[in-house]
C-alpha cells in the first residue's frame, strides 16, 4: 500500500525545466578568451604577457690610451746633431775673435754663415718630424737655441762694423803700436771719443 506524499517536503526536481546551458560556458577557465575572443575576466594584458626579461647592461668600456708618438727617423737624428756640432764650431769662432779687424770680420762672417746653416738644420728637422706625427729628434731645440744667441750676436757685430769702420780701424792701429799700458788706454780713450762724436748719447 503507497504512502501519501508528505506536504511538508520539498520536491526532488523544480516544477519547471531548467534554463539552457551557453555552449562553451562550462569549459571556460579564468583568463581564457571569452566565446568572441575577449579575454576573461582574469587573464592580463597582452603587453605583460609578451614582455620579455631585458639582457643585463655591459659595462662601460675602459678608455684607450693614448698613441704615444713614434721616434724621429735616423735621418732627421743626424741632421739635428749636425745642427748642433755646426752651432759649436760658430760659438768657438766668436770666442777666439782677436787680432787684426780685417780677420775679426772674416771670422765673424764665417761665424754667421755657420750659425745659420745649423739654425736652419735644426728648425728644418723638428719641422719634418712635427709633420711625420714623430717626436722632436734628439739635441734640435737645443741647437736652435744656440743657433738664434750665435747668429744674432755675428749679425749683430758686423753691423757695428759696419756702421762705425773708421773709428774701429783707428783704433786697431793705435793698438798695433800700443807697448805700454797708458798707450792702451790712450787708444780706448780715443774711441770712445770717436764713437760719441758719431752717435751722440752712445756713451757718458
Amino acid at each position: 500500500m503507497a504512502t501519501p506524499p508528505d506536504p511538508h517536503r520539498a520536491p526532488s526536481q523544480p516544477p519547471w525545466p531548467a534554463p539552457p546551458e551557453e555552449p562553451g560556458r562550462l569549459d571556460r577557465t579564468p583568463g581564457s578568451p571569452g566565446p568572441a575572443g575577449h579575454p576573461g575576466q582574469h587573464q592580463q594584458p597582452r603587453s605583460r604577457q609578451q614582455r620579455q626579461p631585458q639582457p643585463p647592461p655591459q659595462p662601460p668600456r675602459p678608455p684607450q690610451p693614448p698613441q704615444q708618438a713614434q721616434p724621429a727617423s735616423p735621418v732627421l737624428q743626424q741632421r739635428a746633431f749636425a745642427a748642433l756640432l755646426l752651432v759649436l764650431i760658430a760659438i768657438l769662432g766668436m770666442v777666439v775673435l782677436s787680432g787684426n779687424l780685417k780677420r775679426v770680420v772674416v771670422v765673424l762672417a764665417v761665424t754667421l754663415v755657420i750659425g745659420a746653416t745649423g739654425l736652419w738644420l735644426a728648425v728644418t728637422a723638428m719641422s719634418r718630424s712635427r709633420r711625420a706625427g714623430a717626436t722632436r729628434p734628439r739635441f734640435s731645440l737645443l741647437a736652435t737655441v744656440l743657433g738664434v744667441l750665435v747668429t744674432g750676436m755675428s749679425a749683430l757685430a758686423l753691423t757695428g762694423f759696419a756702421l762705425f769702420w773708421t773709428q774701429f780701424s783707428q783704433y786697431a792701429n793705435c793698438t798695433a803700436g800700443a807697448n805700454t799700458v797708458a798707450a792702451q788706454n790712450a787708444c780706448d780713450q780715443q774711441l770712445h771719443d770717436s764713437l760719441h762724436a758719431s752717435v751722440p748719447g752712445l756713451g757718458g
